[in-house]
């Protein structure tokens, strides 16, 4: 019996530890994926002011940097900030009344900051976040008017989820969904105008924690 106890004792002690893989630290990384804008543009002298919502699909891409903060094993807090650029526009043709023209809008980058909060499983980190974002659109221009084109920043909340995995202790893979709704904006073009974005991205990512 003693014997089976020294046995059982000393496979024990030499046996492998796999401890779950820690979050906390800074890291950095590439994003990319599909962005979607949508904008809603309200001109009062048209009838009906509100026209059909201009929309844009296109590719995206850009970089990220954040710090996790792991609070026990199983919960994380962090903050992350990113910076997407998003090439493409999209042209919509207008009427309203005896108006028929075509209006086009590009957004240019979106810059996010926000908070994470995320439930650890070792290697997967599914979480939630929420923040502030900033959108930049330009080419906003009436085909063959002569004033030139406008640009406009607006300010948002981006809302959001994903699910990171740790490939290893520096490799960090992830999928994210976010939304962001954003201020309207008016200013004179011709005559008054206002535009409303939203924002949808999905967006891998690919990282490196430090």
């Amino acid at each position: 019996m003693k014997r089976i106890y020294a046995i059982f004792l000393l496979l024990t002690l030499t046996s492998p530890v796999y401890a779950e893989h820690n979050w906390s630290g800074p890291y950095i990384g590439l994003i990319a994926g599909v962005n979607r804008i949508k904008t809603k543009d309200t001109i009062p002298n048209y009838d009906p002011s509100v026209i059909p919502d201009i929309t844009s699909t296109n590719f995206a891409g850009g970089f990220k940097a954040g710090y996790n903060y792991q609070i026990n094993p199983k919960y994380l807090l962090g903050i992350e900030g990113n910076l997407i650029f998003t090439p493409g526009s999209k042209s919509e043709s207008l009427t309203g009344g005896s108006n028929s023209e075509t209006y086009s809008v590009k957004q240019n980058h979106i810059l996010n900051v926000a908070v994470k909060a995320g439930y650890i499983s070792d290697k997967f980190l599914p979480y939630v976040k929420a923040g502030y974002s900033n959108t930049r659109l330009s080419d906003l221009n009436y085909l063959y008017w002569t004033e030139g084109a406008k640009k406009s920043n607006h300010n948002g909340l981006i809302l959001g989820l994903g699910i990171d995995y740790a490939f290893t202790d520096k490799i960090i893979l992830g999928i994210e969904y976010t939304h962001t709704n954003y201020e309207d904006k008016s200013f004179i073009y011709g005559g008054p105008n206002t535009l409303k974005p939203k924002n949808s991205n999905l967006l891998g990512s690919l990282s490196y924690k430090f």
